[in-house]
């Protein structure tokens, strides 16, 4: 148990980390969009991509929390992790709208 609270801390760290990735990569595809489709694409790709991880790892804890419901410490971690969800939910609803929006 112990382990699986200290992947989910690694994991709120490097979320905190890639803000500044997800920043460079909007940047990059609302100036290079237009220039090339190939380059629209990956640009696209890396932002859904590094979200979607971002998604599945939390959606992994919440099940894991939802198995130790009665653990304090467990518990404590709770809110940041259904914010952090709730974050990159609308991540993902903003990188979806940019891939059909000129």
């Amino acid at each position: 148990m112990t382990g699986s609270r200290q992947r989910l801390e690694a994991a709120f760290y490097l979320d905190v980390q890639c803000a500044a990735i997800r920043k460079s990569l909007t940047v990059q595809y609302i100036e290079h969009a237009t220039r090339s489709s190939k380059i629209e694409h990956q640009l696209w790709s890396a932002l859904f991509d590094l979200t979607q991880a971002f998604l599945f790892a939390y959606y992994a804890f919440a099940r894991e929390v939802s198995h130790h419901a009665q653990s304090p410490k467990w518990q404590l971690m709770l809110p940041e992790l259904v914010g952090r969800q709730i974050t990159h939910m609308a991540l993902d609803a903003k990188i979806r709208l940019y891939r059909y929006q000129q």
